[in-house]
């Protein structure tokens, strides 16, 4: 971007402005050394990027290393750069650099300002699939600045997983934008439109099939309809599919809808048959037999690969992987239907993970089941992983386990693990809780990033003089060990670049 602008002017950048936390991570490139410049943006956005360095955005941030796993199948770590199982949309997160500069002038929503000599007004009440939204209006020239309008519909949710993104925020947002009567718009996520008309046309179209996406799925929800039938349900009539910002080339909308109804009324679909079902690997021991057993199974699934019903092939072998998954066969025949859904997926979403998956299946790659933050990103704020890892407290070791352990950091901060039988309760201020400790470690933050990320060991650790112990030594490697190691074949660790909130 920074070669592109060079070809028309070579004047220094003097301000920036954020659209929003997810394309604000080059800006130390615009700024080419210079520490002078205005960075405009929403007031929240850089607590946003704070709070997101250790992982992908979650709604319970002890899960972030899941969900940025996640992050990874779906922005193409995974996949070839070339050839019929590319990704089709180049968001490999390869090498990512990070050139952050914080905002040093939040702006509120309906504020006016002059920068550089330019009349702009800022609006940040609404959100779209990111909180810290600001859209730029510049009165004079009657020009739209906004990250609201994309190439294909609102991603109304995210297949890695994330926070609840609610339509009625990104739908308010539009209309604001409508209704404003931009002669140009220019947004960070699609091409620029000019004329008035041009610009309300495809907004409102835009604007109805979020809308659509939202009411058709409550809709269906007061008919009874629980999220695997919405998600069937609810399609884009012809007229929407005609405005060409409505094209599922990002994400598709099926994926939308059982994310309405879980936000709307959880996962229960109101059938009692499904209230107490059986797991699914009891499921999948009872209905191969049912069908002739592996082999007719296979074979099933063999046959509606032939017919191309991917998905029905999919769902079949399904039940075998769930029984076996190390099956050569079986792990052939489900990658087999898996990329051939890719194959027929507008959605780079989509095709990321199925893609993605049908290439673990052949061993061509491996994905990682979590991806830890990086021990710098721990480092920095140790009490809060103190936190996170009372999550990994495993019942069957903690037994009757009732003991205090607390932390005392090099930086001055303190925490504290109260396990209790099968619950490890974090303690934010040990010297005012109910219980002394029983064991006392005093590490830096580098040292309980070691021990977080599994890569050291209590002994290690007190053997090369990282930590000080306070009681029994033995019982202090005992306590850390009642809890899940990293495996380090199933998790990488990343750069803290690459945790940027994504779209």
């Amino acid at each position: 971007m920074f070669a592109a602008l060079r070809t028309v002017s070579d004047k220094p950048v003097k301000a920036i402005i954020y659209g929003h936390s997810h394309t604000c991570f080059g800006a130390g490139v615009l700024a080419e050394g210079r520490d002078d410049l205005t960075i405009i943006g929403h007031p929240d956005l850089n607590a946003v990027v704070a709070a997101n360095a250790g992982g992908a955005p979650a709604f319970y941030p002890e899960i972030g290393p899941y969900l940025t796993a996640r992050m990874f199948i779906q922005f193409n770590g995974f996949m070839p750069k070339s050839g019929p199982d590319a990704y089709v949309v180049p968001t490999n997160l390869e090498s990512p650099e990070f050139a952050f500069i914080p905002v040093n002038t939040p702006v509120k929503d309906g504020q006016e300002m002059t920068v550089l000599g330019q009349k702009m007004q800022f609006f940040t009440k609404y959100g779209s699939d990111d909180k810290v939204h600001t859209t730029v209006w510049l009165p004079d020239r009657r020009i739209l600045f906004t990250t609201m309008l994309w190439s294909s519909p609102p991603q109304l949710y995210s297949l890695r997983g994330d926070v609840f993104r609610d339509p009625r925020d990104w739908i308010a947002g539009l209309k604001f934008n409508r209704d404003l009567q931009p002669d140009v718009l220019v947004s960070a996520a699609c091409r620029p439109l000019v004329g008035r008309e041009t610009i309300q046309r495809i907004l409102e179209g835009y604007l109805d099939g979020a809308s659509f996406v939202l009411d058709q799925s409550l809709r269906g929800i007061l008919g009874g309809k629980g999220p695997d039938e919405l998600r069937h349900l609810v399609r884009f009539p012809d007229y929407l599919n005609e405005i060409p910002h409505n094209l599922q080339n990002y994400g598709e909308i099926s994926t939308y809808t059982p994310a309405i109804h879980y936000q709307c009324i959880g996962w229960y679909d109101n059938d009692a048959a499904t209230l107490k079902s059986v797991s699914p690997e009891d499921e999948a021991a009872r209905i191969v037999p049912l069908m002739g057993g592996r082999d007719a199974v296979l074979s099933a699934a063999r046959e509606a690969l032939a017919r191309k019903e991917y998905a029905w092939a999919a769902q079949l072998v399904n039940y075998l992987y769930r029984l076996d998954p190390q099956d050569a066969d079986v792990r052939q025949v489900k990658a087999d239907a898996l990329r051939q859904m890719a194959y027929v997926s507008t959605g780079a979403n989509d095709r990321a993970h199925l893609m993605s998956q049908a290439l673990a299946l052949e061993g061509k790659v491996t994905i990682p089941r979590i991806i830890p933050p990086a021990p710098e990103v721990i480092a920095a704020s140790p009490a809060t992983y103190v936190d996170y890892f009372r999550v990994r407290i495993d019942p069957e070791r903690s037994g009757g386990t009732d003991r205090v352990l607390r932390l005392d950091f090099t930086d001055g901060s303190t925490a504290a693990l109260h396990i209790r039988r099968a619950v490890a309760e974090f303690v934010a201020s040990p010297d005012s809780h109910y219980r002394p400790a029983d064991v006392t470690i005093a590490l830096s933050g580098a040292a309980w990033a070691k021990l977080y990320l599994s890569v050291a060991s209590v002994p290690d650790l007190a053997a090369a003089g990282e930590i000080d112990i306070t009681g029994d030594a033995a019982e202090a490697a005992h306590l850390i060990d009642l809890f899940d190691r990293y495996v380090p074949e199933r998790a990488v660790v990343v750069p803290p670049a690459a945790f940027s909130p994504q779209r």
